[in-house]
């Protein structure tokens, strides 16, 4: 069996919205800017990584009642990731 379990620290870019389902679920999605720094052939650079993420439930509530575009925010949970198909089938 495997695991699959992300930990980040990021930033919060936008001002964050709160919705629910048709049932009545809370949910939201917004991303988190997450800074790096690496090394090549001896120089420095500094790279900003912006990942997607959705809450649901008491989550969603608490992260909207608590936080605001700019606080850093820690997230613990399961990375997914997402494939789309365009209409050119891309």
């Amino acid at each position: 069996m495997g695991m699959n379990k992300a930990i980040l620290h990021g930033k919060i870019l936008k001002d964050l919205e709160i919705r629910a389902t048709s049932g009545g679920k809370s949910y939201m999605t917004f991303a988190i800017a997450i800074p790096r720094e690496y090394k090549e052939k001896g120089e420095k650079f500094a790279k900003t990584d912006i990942v997607n993420i959705r809450a649901w439930g008491n989550t969603a509530e608490y992260v909207h009642k608590y936080g605001a575009k700019g606080d850093y925010l820690n997230v613990i949970g399961r990375l997914t990731l997402d494939q789309y198909q365009g209409k050119d089938g891309r």
